[in-house]
């Protein structure tokens, strides 16, 4: 049983973890995140709020149908879209819209292998000019 602390952590969560358990990571600094290869906040959450809008697709209702499993997708959706109205839209409008891109491609693989092993997979190619 290995355990795992960061350095950022509270210090409730580096005590729990025990006298012998050094705390790992560096503390998020802007200074590394300006430097070649830096990742800045910003473009984690840019990240996640694309990755979120994944879940959709330009069919009607598939946000609604989705959201009936997994409610927690149309919470998601209505975070990086700013209304529930909004988070219903076609993946190709919440893309120009919320992001300035177009949409080029949707990717939707659902079903089974030759093997037997569900897909359920979906994304989307999108670019701008910039």
């Amino acid at each position: 049983n290995t355990k795992f602390v960061l350095k950022d952590s509270p210090d409730q969560i580096k005590e729990s973890a025990g006298p012998d358990v050094e705390p790992k990571g560096r503390t998020y600094d802007l200074k590394h995140a300006e430097e070649p290869g830096g990742i800045r906040c910003e473009e984690l959450v840019l990240g996640m709020k694309l990755a979120s809008i994944a879940i959709t697709d330009d069919n009607e209702n598939t946000l609604k149908k989705v959201g009936k499993t997994n409610p927690w997708q149309i919470e998601a959706l209505k975070i990086v879209t700013g209304s529930k109205e909004e988070a219903h839209k076609p993946l190709s409008t919440i893309l120009s819209t919320h992001f300035d891109l177009e949409c080029d491609t949707i990717i939707d693989v659902s079903g089974f292998t030759a093997a037997g092993h569900f897909l359920d997979t979906q994304g989307y190619i999108a670019h701008n000019d910039e």
